[in-house]
């Protein structure tokens, strides 16, 4: 693995970083640094620099971080991006396997990064939504959306009493923001939580928002 390779990927964990904190713009980081690393890849195909299975290797990577991303973030379409890395890693392993370039640097880096999403892939989503979005947000205090977010995840895994009581931690969150307004939205999301806090004591939330 060259130089390149590991500041572009230090870059993606300092996204992660960034995520973890919640702190401005880190999606659109981690955008930027997965396509930096993609474009490096099609500039060592094209220049002809690199092993091809080594940017066959990379390419899968970068696929794989975007899953990565995908359940970071519980976008809706995970499951797609998730099933395009399955089929996209099984046709790298047939072409290693079948021209004996299994083990290098680059393959077993994207295996931990493979492992590292198969990990968050199958962990209940509330524990993903709260590593990445409360535990460590330096806004939290006041961070309703976030609150309300994950009494949604709570509640979905019928942990009705932690759903509750994130419920309550939203509101208070959004009260706070009410006595000096921050996002604008202050009044709306009130309403929207308090509707939420109904759905969950009688289990009627389908879905969010």
């Amino acid at each position: 693995m060259k130089k390149v390779e590991i500041f572009l990927y230090s870059l993606y964990a300092i996204g992660i970083v960034l995520k973890l904190f919640k702190l401005p713009m880190h999606t659109v980081f981690i955008l930027l640094t997965l396509l930096a690393i993609l474009i490096y890849y099609v500039f060592c195909l094209i220049k002809k620099n690199k092993d091809i299975h080594s940017i066959l290797v990379g390419f899968l990577t970068v696929l794989w971080l975007f899953c990565l991303l995908t359940i970071f973030k519980h976008f809706s379409f995970q499951n797609i991006v998730w099933i395009a890395s399955i089929s996209s890693s099984a046709l790298v392993l047939f072409l290693l396997y079948k021209n004996k370039k299994m083990i290098s640097r680059n393959s077993l880096f994207c295996s931990v990064i493979i492992a590292i999403t198969i990990f968050f892939k199958f962990l209940p989503a509330h524990h993903t939504y709260y590593l990445t979005n409360i535990k460590f947000n330096h806004e939290i205090e006041i961070d309703y959306y976030s609150w309300d977010k994950y009494s949604w995840f709570l509640y979905i895994e019928s942990r009705d009493d932690e759903a509750m009581q994130a419920n309550q931690s939203a509101q208070v969150a959004v009260e706070k923001c009410l006595q000096n307004p921050i996002f604008g939205d202050e009044n709306e999301y009130l309403a929207l939580i308090k509707e939420h806090e109904l759905a969950i004591k009688n289990k009627t939330w389908k879905k969010y928002r």
